[in-house]
């Protein structure tokens, strides 16, 4: 089935539902230009019974020294095991789960070849010289017969959306034979959002006449700002309706560090110039209240933090409120030495949250974000893994600063993406078969004649 609709418009959350209402367990991938077919079919991989299960065996202190250097290192290397290791699309194939490729259009022609093959002659073909001496090889290949429960859901926005500038592909008439279009057209404001929002403003406010009130409102917000322009083709959506909505329920109206006006100020008024700015402003106080930042006891804070206080720290510690209290990461832009990163490690130490700090550059690697395998000479097994900052920071639950964001190449960024799309209650990042959470900053800094993103 191939689902087109606009953003936001209920695509994957339909797909989800229907796997639970069936009881079918389903695999969703987001798709890239950078996502590789060894993303997406599986690549060698160390054995799950190889060196990195083993335990260290307890070896007396003077026995160790005496052991060979060659016998050791005959040891590992013994030990060591590779085999293939099935991608997302591999185990659907083979085990009969649902997959869920969101963004289809933007995948690479060797992925969508692949597709085609799959639903045409229902076997899945592996031909790599990585996969020669694994179990089921024969002739170089190793084939996957399609499950009769295997079932693929694409999903994607309009490749003709003017929003995305050109940068979505068109399938083949070939491709496109072997799916089902389903167009979602935009969800209706009246009733339906309405309704939705309704039904979740009922979590904070018992009367239903006051939840009805404070829906009816922050439709009209939306109404009215979605008119007004935004920088860089990023449009308002109902994602930022629910974002609102789940901060309106957020926000404990007897003791809060961030007043509701404050925070659908600085929600809606994203990606806007200054002028525009102000007119969200009038908006949301129109509609909620007065919009005033807070003054930050600036004796307090240096008594706390060592730090001087800037004038702007007022509205920059109100925005990390925000985006700390609905778990949605928050982007810093402005010069080289502004205060960025001091103004974020200052709240924290305010506020007592823990931080996680990575400087990432052009030369940042996935790996050098989410962690890798390095050797280790002081155990029995000869590599270990090494978390990355990003997995650090979701494991310990800390806040993650990232900066210099603009830096990496795409492939490095797009790897944040999985992390990124999830719901703020179940942001999870798979590694080594753990599943850890996190919240999350990022800073970006201009970079004047280098390319910015």
């Amino acid at each position: 089935m191939l689902i087109e609709g606009e953003t936001a418009g209920g695509k994957t959350a339909t797909v989800e539902y229907c796997a639970a209402q069936t009881n079918s367990p389903l695999l969703r991938l987001n798709l890239t230009p950078e996502t590789s077919i060894q993303d997406f079919i599986g690549s060698l991989g160390f054995s799950e019974s190889d060196a990195f299960s083993a335990q260290r065996t307890p070896v007396g202190r003077d026995c160790q020294r005496r052991r060979p250097l060659l016998q050791r290192q005959t040891t590992m290397s013994e030990k060591i095991k590779l085999e293939f290791k099935p991608g997302p699309f591999t185990r659907a194939v083979k085990d009969g789960y649902w997959l869920l490729l969101d963004e289809a259009n933007l995948a690479s022609d060797e992925i969508l070849r692949m597709i085609e093959d799959v639903l045409g002659t229902g076997i899945l073909l592996i031909r790599n010289s990585n996969i020669l001496g694994q179990p089921g090889v024969q002739d170089g290949c190793l084939q996957v017969r399609r499950h009769p429960n295997f079932r693929l859901f694409m999903a994607q926005n309009p490749a003709n959306d003017k929003a995305y500038a050109g940068t979505r592909n068109v399938f083949s008439v070939s491709l496109l034979s072997h799916f089902v279009p389903v167009n979602f057209p935009a969800i209706p404001i009246y009733p339906d959002i309405l309704g939705i929002i309704t039904i979740m403003l009922t979590k904070r406010y018992t009367d239903q006449s006051e939840a009805s009130n404070v829906a009816n409102r922050l439709i009209s917000l939306f109404d009215e700002a979605k008119q007004i322009p935004r920088e860089n083709s990023v449009p308002i959506s109902i994602r930022d309706v629910l974002q609102a909505c789940k901060l309106i329920i957020k926000i404990d109206s007897q003791n809060r560090q961030i007043s509701l006006p404050n925070a659908l100020h600085l929600l809606f008024a994203q990606h806007m110039t200054e002028g525009n700015i102000l007119r969200v402003k009038e908006l949301v106080e129109k509609l909620f209240g007065p919009v005033e930042i807070k003054e930050i006891p600036k004796d307090t804070l240096l008594q706390q933090t060592s730090t001087a206080t800037l004038d702007s720290y007022g509205k920059l510690f109100e925005f990390f409120d925000m985006c700390y209290a609905t778990k949605r990461p928050g982007l810093l832009s402005c010069g080289q030495f502004s205060g960025k990163a001091t103004s974020i490690l200052s709240w924290a130490k305010c506020r007592g949250i823990p931080t996680e700090v990575c400087y990432v550059t052009f030369e940042t690697t996935t790996e050098d974000l989410f962690g890798r395998i390095l050797p280790d000479n002081n155990s029995a097994a000869p590599f270990k893994w090494i978390d990355g900052p990003v997995t650090k920071a979701m494991k310990n639950g800390k806040c993650l600063v990232l900066c210099g964001i603009n830096q990496p190449e795409d492939a490095v960024l797009e790897s944040l993406n999985a992390v990124l799309e999830s719901g703020s209650e179940d942001r999870q990042l798979h590694i080594a078969n753990k599943f850890i959470q996190m919240f999350l900053f990022f800073f970006k800094v201009p970079l004047g004649l280098g390319k910015l993103r």
